[in-house]
């Protein structure tokens, strides 16, 4: 059967889901077919203290901006390779799941890590491929992968069947005002789930900002209370002397009694106003009309300890986690630095381990289905680790995390900008 003709009986030209595998080839059967589709099973919902919007404002936090990029930074770096049981199969994989292919999936399937999952619709296509055979080039046609449609995970819903076996994604398409334009069944030949921290069948998984909610919240509050401060140093409340004996007239010509007149100047002063003061002296020669600011004690050294050190807890709790239970201190010995740079080396590398064991799980035995047939061969996706440059990087940043990051010297901040690539935020101290 000629590879455009397998194409379409795998799809209907008229909607993105596949509806049937072709004669022959053992390709996945997902639910009874119906005119409309697949059935779609029970809805499995979300259940996690973090909102969508809270995590799409935490990833806006520098800091928490920075850690989500050190720890995604090497994944879309890391060579993947194919193994096989055939030397046929390794090269028309090789082909399929291209290097460009891989690198993007890798980039963006790491979301998983912001949002606890993330879901794909894969877009299959006929292509034709090349690869040597011994001393001999050989054209094929196969399906392959054309790419993925990434999925916001907040318009994502995950289909299960009785038992909690996964059946897919239903996706909420959204007008630019918000209001629903679609809803899409995808069944789980199109649809591709990454689970970050899959426990206790929660395929909605765990987000790592779970972590540092605490802090954020914290420091989040800290800030209102800090600028609100700020605030009030920037316009502080006058405060007026007056003689209590006597009245007056005001600018009007309205007769005045001392009191009033004296609060009457102070908003003059508070909407910027220019004021004139009665010209009176008591018998010692002192003023008895006079205008002051209440002077609020100096508190910005501790709002800014403060936000330095939800700062602190929220870059230790992202990248090095254990660090805040086992010491509260801000100095470190280098073998403590060297075990917490491996530590989050292996994080790293079983992020890349969840994101390929997704591709072996769910695209690969369609592709090997689709192209193979009833041959039973034995692929995998393999990950070659990181780079000995990214162990070290990594050792690195997190030696200076340790010696908390308000320490660091400018060409300590420079090194790092330069190895990761990210900026960091410069603070500027505030005087008040």
């Amino acid at each position: 059967m000629k590879t455009s003709q397998l194409f379409r009986r795998l799809f209907r030209l008229d909607e993105p889901r596949l509806i049937a595998g072709p004669a022959g080839v053992p390709g996945p059967q997902y639910g009874e077919q119906t005119s409309t589709g697949y059935l779609a099973g029970s809805l499995a919902y979300r259940d996690s203290e973090l909102t969508f919007d809270q995590i799409r404002k935490m990833r806006r936090h520098p800091v928490v901006k920075f850690c989500l990029s050190f720890i995604k930074m090497p994944l879309s770096r890391i060579k993947v390779n194919v193994q096989s049981d055939n030397e046929e199969v390794t090269q028309v994989l090789s082909e399929i799941f291209t290097e460009e292919l891989l690198r993007g999936y890798l980039r963006n399937a790491a979301r998983c890590l912001d949002f606890g999952f993330q879901g794909a619709e894969v877009i299959w296509e006929p292509k034709t491929v090349s690869y040597k055979q011994g001393e001999q080039l050989v054209t094929r046609q196969v399906i392959g992968i054309k790419g993925f449609k990434w999925l916001k995970p907040e318009n994502a819903t995950i289909r299960e069947n009785e038992l909690g076996g996964y059946r897919g994604i239903q996706y909420r398409n959204d007008n630019a005002n918000g209001t629903v334009q679609s809803v899409v069944d995808l069944d789980p030949a199109k649809a591709l789930l990454v689970t970050n921290v899959f426990e206790d069948g929660n395929r909605y998984g765990e987000s790592e900002l779970e972590a540092c909610k605490k802090p954020w919240s914290r420091q989040e509050n800290v800030e209102t209370f800090f600028l609100r401060y700020l605030e009030g140093k920037a316009d502080p409340i006058p405060k007026v002397f007056y003689d209590p004996e006597g009245t007056y007239k005001d600018s009007s010509g309205t007769t005045l009694d001392a009191r009033t007149l004296a609060y009457n100047l102070a908003k003059s002063v508070r909407q910027g106003r220019g004021v004139a003061l009665p010209s009176r002296y008591d018998e010692k020669g002192n003023r008895l009309w006079d205008i002051e600011y209440l002077e609020a004690e100096d508190k910005a050294p501790l709002y800014r300890a403060a936000m330095e050190h939800f700062d602190t807890k929220i870059m230790r709790s992202l990248l090095v986690p254990e660090r805040s239970l086992t010491q509260a201190e801000d100095v470190g010995s280098y073998s403590m630095a060297e075990s917490h740079g491996s530590y989050l080396i292996q994080r790293q590398e079983d992020v890349a381990a969840i994101l390929i064991g997704a591709l072996n799980e769910q695209v690969l035995p369609q592709v090997m289905a689709y192209n193979f047939g009833t041959e039973r061969y034995q692929a995998e996706l393999q990950t070659s680790g990181l780079s000995t440059t990214d162990k070290e990087l990594a050792k690195q940043v997190v030696s200076m995390i340790l010696a908390t990051p308000d320490r660091l010297q400018p060409e300590q901040v420079e090194w790092l900008e330069k190895q990761t690539g990210i900026p960091f935020a410069k603070r500027v101290p505030v005087t008040v």
